[in-house]
């Protein structure tokens, strides 16, 4: 039998197209009241899916729900973040390439860090918390139509908005964004609003879910050889951060990181990720020393933990691990970490203030 939905969606008239070919499959309305006596009253939506399954078939209910044909309520979507799958993705991708979404996303139902840097553009032209979760006042906007994705005309000085103090504001709760007044829509910190900041921000969570390091992928064509998952993004984090290929680059080390070998590349690189993210956003630093940490890093210098932003590299002893700050929510900070999780890769984080040893904020970001 099939199972009943619990969201409030309705069916599509293309059912009537099913009569002929699935009426014997039909399951006896006997059987589905005699199963559903003790279930508690039936929904809308439900009493329509019985009345489906009677005259069309299960099988019929079944390839209209698969393909989407639906329309779902307002107010019964589900909460969509970054590692969400499914329908649902597919159908919020839709609407933000309907919206204007640049560049363009690719349907494919899995949300990444493109669909997530589409999410927080459109949270930010419609003045809503741009913390990259789709919840329900961002399903609201998409639901209503979505209007134009061109922020409003902003006449503050840069990387603020009007009314915001230049530099950054302390909202109420803690939180630390430049120019942010909005509330966040599901959580997981605040966007910074505009400027290098806010650049160096989303250029690292664009990232997110393209490099598995302790993954073997594809073969080299011209060797045989494995290569490691999101190899090349992690060859662009390592040439950026040195400067270029050759030097502190090696031959060796860009084998290393190009060719799976059973385990991690051979050098920690979750400080080449965050010097990436900042000199691809435009950022003035100089190039990573090996054997150094960030601190040795020409154009970043220690800040206070109460001055850290958005787009500042944290600094963990454990581990020697660097990370690039989303945002900070009184004690707690979120980031956006290279070289982490189960297979080595870009992920979102949250740590408490505590565990963090220092903060290199660039000279370039005021």
């Amino acid at each position: 039998m099939f199972r009943r939905q619990r969201s409030t969606e309705t069916i599509s008239p293309t059912l009537e197209r099913e009569r002929t070919s699935a009426a014997s499959t039909a399951q006896p309305v006997s059987e589905i009241s005699s199963n559903m006596t003790a279930a508690p009253p039936l929904s809308m939506l439900q009493r329509t899916v019985l009345s489906a399954q009677q005259q069309y078939g299960n099988a019929a209910v079944r390839r209209i729900l698969a393909t989407g044909n639906v329309q779902r309520a307002p107010g019964t979507h589900a909460t969509l973040r970054t590692g969400s799958n499914g329908p649902e993705v597919t159908d919020l991708q839709n609407r933000l390439n309907a919206a204007g979404a640049q560049p363009q996303l690719q349907a494919d139902g899995s949300f990444g860090g493109k669909t997530r840097a589409a999410v927080v553009a459109f949270q930010q032209s419609h003045k809503l918390g741009s913390d990259g979760v789709v919840g329900p006042m961002t399903w609201s906007a998409l639901d209503s139509g979505g209007g134009s994705t061109t922020p409003a005309a902003n006449t503050a000085p840069p990387g603020t908005t009007p009314g915001a103090t230049p530099g950054g504001t302390t909202t109420p709760g803690g939180t630390t964004a430049l120019g942010t007044t909005t509330t966040p829509d599901g959580g997981g910190g605040v966007q910074p609003a505009a400027g290098q900041r806010a650049q160096v921000v989303s250029n690292a969570l664009a990232e997110v879910g393209k490099v598995h390091a302790r993954k073997g992928g594809e073969a080299d064509p011209d060797t045989g050889k494995p290569t490691r998952v999101g190899w090349s993004d992690l060859d662009k984090y390592f040439e950026a951060s040195y400067g270029g290929k050759g030097g502190g680059y090696s031959a060796g080390l860009q084998s290393d990181v190009k060719f799976y070998n059973g385990k991690s590349a051979a050098q920690s690189w979750c400080g080449h990720f965050s010097m990436w993210a900042l000199k691809s956003a435009g950022v003035q630093v100089g190039n990573w020393k090996i054997g150094s940490g960030v601190g040795s890093v020409s154009g970043l210098k220690p800040i206070q933990k109460n001055q850290a932003q958005p787009g500042d590299v944290g600094y963990l002893d454990k581990h020697q691990h660097h990370f690039i700050v989303k945002s900070v929510d009184g004690n707690l900070v979120h980031s956006v970490d290279g070289n982490s999780g189960m297979d080595s890769e870009v992920i979102e984080n949250n740590r408490s203030m505590n565990d963090i040893a220092a903060f290199f904020k660039p000279d370039a970001l005021e």
